[in-house]
């Protein structure tokens, strides 16, 4: 799957309604590319909401970040309150120039 040109963040994964999350979510063998803000992007309200996030095999590039922004942009893979992850076999290059 290729996810690209989006003026945000290609995959999110978030949650803003208290402690509700995801569980066990796979993102593999992806393409994620020349997205603004970032490739892959998980957040949410409440501290460690989402449980067992597992990212591998992917191709994550080419995002430039917004200039200007007060929080930083322009990651290639961003993980925040999470419950567990695991991030391998990944490649993950030329991001952030504009932040």
């Amino acid at each position: 799957v290729e996810v690209s040109r989006f003026g945000r963040s290609g995959i999110v994964v978030a949650g803003w309604n208290g402690r509700s999350g995801w569980a066990d979510v796979a993102i593999t063998r992806v393409n994620v590319n020349n997205n603004r803000h970032s490739g892959i992007l998980t957040y949410a309200k409440e501290w460690a909401v989402h449980r067992n996030v597992y990212i591998a095999d992917s191709l994550v590039w080419n995002h430039s970040g917004i200039s200007g922004w007060t929080e930083g942009t322009g990651n290639g893979i961003s993980l925040g309150n999470l419950d567990g992850a695991t991030v391998e076999r990944c490649r993950v290059w030329n991001n952030g120039w504009l932040n």
